[in-house]
């Protein structure tokens, strides 16, 4: 079933704790499941007059006393398809920022996926890792940099570059 809870910020901000108040004015509605009853779609009418929200919000993962269901997550089975091909690069340089790809990261790197056109790829030009956006035009392939700045990377005659993975993921450090 769909449950509401209206919360209100304890009166003491500083210890971060939360009082569910259902008398008092809400500040915050939160859904805490993903089933939907049909009085609550989102675009209908609620009982208190307002409109359901478009997405569901959880709050916490409950006590760590209790059960509260939530299972480990594996990175490897939520992001890699292909274990045996897959790989982490550390990205080096702002070419790609523009495309939320920043120096430092990393980016997983999948060798069994065939890349195509508008896939960011990572490839190897004159002996060197690039990490670029494959754009295929008839038979021209070039690799673009996110950046208007940075020219593309083309073939010319007798050169070549070796498109070595596609990137599927880039995971970002945040500071602390």
């Amino acid at each position: 079933m769909f449950e509401l809870a209206h919360l209100l910020v304890d009166e003491d901000c500083a210890t971060g704790h939360f009082k569910v108040d259902a008398e008092a004015p809400a500040r915050y509605t939160v859904f805490m499941s993903s089933r939907e009853p049909q009085h609550l779609l989102p675009g209908k009418k609620t009982a208190a007059g307002g409109t359901a929200p478009r997405t569901s919000v959880a709050i916490s993962f409950g006590s760590p006393a209790g059960d509260s269901g939530i299972g480990r997550l594996d990175l490897n089975d939520i992001l890699i398809r292909h274990p045996q091909a897959s790989f982490l690069m550390r990205i080096a340089g702002q070419s790609m920022r523009e495309a939320g790809i920043d120096d430092g990261d990393l980016a997983l790197v999948d060798r069994a996926i065939d890349a195509a056109h508008g896939h960011v790829v990572i490839a190897v030009v004159a002996d060197e890792f690039v990490c670029r956006r494959l754009h295929r035009l008839d038979s021209e392939l070039r690799l673009q940099a996110a950046d208007p700045e940075c020219a593309d990377l083309v073939a010319n005659e007798g050169e070549e570059f070796q498109v070595w993975g596609v990137v599927t993921n880039v995971i970002k450090s945040l500071p602390v």
